[in-house]
């Protein structure tokens, strides 16, 4: 089981969160209907949901280390910030399939394949379509896209003249 946030990782996405919900265009409106409630309860709640919606776990203490950098994203784009939660997510653990599929998609336009041909390969070898295939298995068929299509390659060879050398 992956570990829980740092206290400053916990620290980071309170601030991003804080932030972002005082930019919120919404929030005065939402202090209004929620008058019963203190503006950091609504804060606190309204944090609750968008952790719920980039994550699926309201609370920062269920967190494991994969959803940190999701969560901060989702901050960071809520601040407007569509690069830095780029920059946030190309470190994600996902990003290795997400370029493993990339890698893919290269090799096979490369040498003027379908999909498909990578598809029945992935079918036969793994059982899985390329789309459940995890990275490793993403990456074996990248290789043996490469290797398949250079052995097949006609190869030159000289004219026989009867001549030894």
């Amino acid at each position: 089981m992956s570990a829980g946030f740092s206290h400053d990782q916990k620290r980071i996405i309170s601030q991003l969160a804080r932030q972002a919900y005082t930019a919120w265009p919404e929030r005065e409106a939402f202090e209004a209907i929620n008058s019963e409630m203190s503006r950091s309860k609504c804060f606190e709640s309204w944090r609750h949901v968008e952790q719920g919606k980039a994550v699926n776990i309201q609370s920062l203490c269920e967190c494991t280390q994969a959803h940190y950098r999701p969560l901060k994203a989702h901050f960071e784009k809520l601040l407007g910030d569509e690069a830095r939660a780029s920059h946030t997510l190309a470190g994600d653990p996902g990003n290795e399939r997400r370029i493993a599929a990339h890698k893919l998609k290269i090799e096979l336009a490369t040498r003027s394949l379908s999909e498909g041909y990578a598809a029945a390969i992935c079918r036969r070898q793994y059982g899985c379509a390329i789309a459940e295939a995890n990275t490793k298995q993403l990456w074996s068929l990248v290789f043996t896209i490469r290797n398949r299509r250079a052995k097949s390659a006609p190869v030159y060879q000289a004219p026989d003249n009867g001549d030894p050398f």
